[in-house]
């Protein structure tokens, strides 16, 4: 049985008879005097008939115009070739739109290539097909739902732009998934070039997964790593790490350059194997404050990967409050970091003081102190849980195991819970609005709350029932938690930020509004929530975000890729879901092949042998 996409257009076989009628009628004579009609006898013959037609002769003009108008016809109508491609009518559209995508292996980009494919796919849609975009990147985001409007789906996939991010496929997938159980015969189709981690999720039953590999080579070299950390042999200054790692099939050299505020501080030449990484350092003198910017000079086909950028910040000066009976290990870890002022009081002096006198303190530590409310400011308390909404305070549990910690929060940077022993602890119940930094077996160990005006961390254990103050980690984490409290960052606690992530801000308590410019310059409005944080989730390109609030000094973030999987841009020739084998082409799949083009040409090389056959006959 035929498949046509406008059967309508049959209606105009009607013509076809009256080609034939034409033929058939008799011509009008024109009468004419001759003086013989020896010649004439055919004519003579025709005469005698009086029926208004004649009998139909052989004619190959009648026959090619017969031929090229049913050509037309069934042009017009439109007939497709049910492939095996999308065996059903739902076709769910995964596109990859990650930094990997940028690569210019295949022309114009890998991005565009894909977008072509995408758009072939519209135009091969039988009628009544429906087609759904989902666009993936650090994240999924769902463009179109189910539809049959062709020239929407084409709009949608022209206001697609590539992005600086990594590339999140198992998000896109739960998301096709869901939509695929609810149809009938649904097929999954992922453009993508396969720089995405391993997916350990089951294709399932429903809905065919196809990959369409996009990319044809992985020549590429590329930046996967750039920190900053203060220097090791002097207070002041920063050591500046960086990574470049070789990711093609031949060597390659170049230089690396490093300069800050725009002024070069070092260029160097590296020469890379075929899949070498190797590390620099960068210490010079004056790498104390400003926008540092490493950029990778070697011709390759993925540019995005070739700069990357950290911010420098000077320290300035933490005023803190220590109230404590005494505690010689808090009081000695505080007192290391020579950017903190240092002030202490006894708790009951402490429950005198006015707010106004309070009010200076950047970070106030309360030490087994127990008060009956916790006015605007920002607090670590230790031993002790203070009075806020829905935390509650339990009996006291014994050795509580350490499971697990928040590994990429600012307050757990380059610390490590896995050996601390804690005798005893204090059980408490941390509300939906807090957040467990560290958690054990039995309680939450150290837990965090932010909200306006406010912010608190609480650890509910004596330093001395633990082996705590012995152990590297103590002194990091007491940093971490005074700048963390206080918003004075070092490089890499929060100024950091990988493309695609959210940015997460904390202002000052008089703030009330923020603006935030871009890497492209766009600058967006923010004001801060109830728990006065900012979250900004526009970090889709890689460069210098700056946040700058109405009260106070701007402060920028380095947003980078800084990703490996992106860097390395071998097309992936298989894909596995769970124990399911995903079918991977080259090229797109197509669930309907429209073949009146050809018959396009077909009715025209129809005409063309028409016109010669008629000039023949009239002219030979």
């Amino acid at each position: 049985m035929g498949h046509f996409l406008y059967p309508a257009a049959f209606g105009f076989a009607a013509v076809l008879p009256l080609i034939v009628l034409l033929y058939i009628l008799k011509m009008k004579r024109k009468e004419c005097v001759v003086s013989s009609t020896f010649l004439w006898r055919k004519s003579i013959d025709d005469l005698r008939v009086n029926a208004p037609f004649q009998k139909l002769r052989k004619s190959l003009l009648l026959l090619l115009q017969l031929l090229l108008l049913i050509l037309l016809i069934l042009g017009l109508a439109r007939p497709f070739m049910k492939l095996r491609g999308f065996e059903g009518q739902s076709l769910i559209l995964l596109l990859d739109t990650s930094a990997s995508m940028q690569a210019r292996d295949v022309e114009p980009s890998r991005f565009e290539f894909a977008r072509a494919a995408a758009l072939t796919m519209v135009d091969d849609l039988s009628r009544g097909d429906r087609m759904m975009i989902i666009t993936f990147d650090a994240k999924a985001t769902i463009l179109c739902s189910l539809t049959t409007d062709k020239s929407l789906l084409r709009s949608t996939l022209a206001s697609v732009d590539v992005k600086d991010t990594r590339t999140n496929l198992r998000e896109a997938l739960v998301i096709a998934r869901s939509v695929a159980q609810t149809q009938e015969n649904p097929a999954i189709v992922i453009l993508s070039d396969g720089a995405f981690p391993d997916v350990n999720e089951d294709a399932g039953k429903k809905g065919r997964v196809h990959l369409v590999s996009v990319g044809e080579r992985s020549k590429n070299a590329g930046i996967t790593a750039l920190e900053a950390r203060r220097g090791l042999e002097t207070e002041e200054g920063y050591q500046v790490f960086a990574r470049v790692e070789n990711f093609g099939k031949e060597p390659v050299e170049g230089i690396l350059e490093v300069t800050l505020d725009a002024k070069l501080i070092d260029a160097r030449k590296v020469k890379l194997a075929p899949g070498e990484k190797r590390s620099e350092v960068f210490e010079k003198g004056g790498l104390v404050e400003g926008t540092l910017r490493a950029h990778l000079d070697i011709p390759d086909d993925l540019a995005v990967d070739n700069e990357a950028w950290c911010v420098l910040q000077k320290d300035r000066e933490t005023r803190l409050l220590a109230v404590t009976e005494g505690n010689y290990f808090l009081e000695k870890v505080l007192r290391l970091d020579p950017n903190v002022r240092f002030d202490r009081t006894s708790p009951a002096d402490f429950k005198s003081m006015a707010p106004e006198k309070l009010r200076p303190y950047d970070v106030i530590v309360l030490d087994g102190v127990t008060v009956e409310r916790l006015g605007e400011g920002n607090y670590l308390c230790v031993n002790c849980v203070p009075p806020l909404e829905g935390l509650k305070a339990g009996e006291k549990v014994k050795f509580p195991v350490i499971h697990d910690w928040k590994r990429t929060h600012a307050l757990t940077r380059f610390v490590n819970f896995s050996n601390l022993e804690i005798r005893e602890a204090t059980h408490i119940e941390v509300p939906k609005w807090g957040e467990v930094i560290v958690e054990s077996d039995q309680t939450p160990v150290v837990a965090a709350f932010a909200k306006l005006n406010q912010k608190v961390l609480v650890i509910p254990f004596d330093l001395y029932a633990s082996d705590w103050p012995l152990r590297l980690s103590f002194p990091l984490f007491v940093s971490n938690s005074v700048q963390w409290l206080s918003g004075r960052y070092s490089q890499g606690a929060g100024l950091a930020v990988a493309a695609g992530d959210v940015l997460a801000y904390t202002p000052g308590r008089e703030t009330t509004e923020v603006t935030i410019t871009d890497a492209r310059g766009k600058v967006v409005t923010e004001k801060p929530a109830e728990n006065r944080r900012i979250l900004f989730g526009g970090t889709d390109r890689a460069g210098i975000y700056v946040v700058k609030p109405n009260d106070g000094e701007p402060v920028r973030y380095a947003v980078n890729l800084l990703n490996a999987l992106e860097s390395n841009l071998a097309p992936r020739d298989k894909l596995t879901l769970g124990d399911t084998e995903v079918g991977v082409s080259k090229q797109a799949v197509v669930s309907n092949r429209e073949i009146w083009h050809w018959l396009a040409m077909g009715a025209f090389a129809v005409l063309l042998l028409e016109w010669f056959v008629y000039h023949r006959r009239v002219w030979v």
